[in-house]
C-alpha cells in the first residue's frame, strides 16, 4: 500500500510540475512575443557534443534513462525533480556553474517535455538553449538518437 501512495503521490507532483512550466513556457512566449525554441538534430547535438560545443542534459525520469539508456555524456538531470521545478532549475544552474549563457541541448523521450523544459529555463534567464528533435525514441516524422544509431550509455537496471 505504502509503494502504491507513493507512486499516486508521484503522479500528483508531474502533473503538477507540468501544468507549472505549461504556464511558465506561456509566459515566456508572451514576454518574448515569439516563439523562443530553438531545435537542434539528434546527430548535430552529438557533433558539438563531442567537439566541447555543447552541453547535454537529458531531463528524463530515471525509469526511462534506466529502459533505453542515455545519450553517452550526457548530463542526468530529470524535469521531474521531487522539490519540484525549481529544484530543476538550480540543479541545472549548478551543473552549468551558474552560466547562464553555457550552450545547452535538453533532450526527452520525444522532444514534448525538453521543448517545455527549453522554455522554461529560458524564461529563468537561460540564454542558448536548443531541444534535441526527436528527443530518444522519436516522434512523428523526428528521428530520434537511439534510430540514428548515436552512441547511448545503458545503466544498470533498477530493482
Amino acid at each position: 500500500m505504502v509503494i502504491k501512495y507513493h507512486k499516486i503521490k508521484y503522479n500528483i507532483l508531474f502533473f503538477l510540475n507540468l501544468i507549472i512550466v505549461f504556464f511558465i513556457t506561456t509566459l515566456a512566449n508572451n514576454v518574448y512575443g515569439e516563439n523562443i525554441e530553438q531545435n537542434i538534430s539528434a546527430p548535430m547535438a552529438y557533433e558539438k557534443q563531442q567537439k566541447g560545443k555543447l552541453t547535454i542534459f537529458d531531463i528524463r525520469t530515471i525509469e526511462e534513462w534506466h529502459n533505453t539508456g542515455v545519450a553517452t555524456d550526457a548530463r542526468l538531470i530529470t524535469m521531474h525533480h521531487p522539490k519540484g521545478p525549481l529544484a530543476f532549475l538550480d540543479s541545472i544552474k549548478t551543473s552549468v556553474k551558474g552560466n547562464l549563457n553555457e550552450p545547452i541541448a535538453v533532450i526527452c523521450a520525444s522532444g514534448n517535455r525538453s521543448s517545455w523544459a527549453q522554455k522554461f529555463l529560458t524564461a529563468n534567464g537561460f540564454t542558448n538553449i536548443t531541444n534535441i528533435e526527436g528527443g530518444m525514441s522519436g516522434r512523428g516524422s523526428k528521428i530520434g538518437w537511439i534510430a540514428k544509431k548515436l552512441p547511448i550509455t545503458i545503466l544498470p537496471k533498477k530493482n
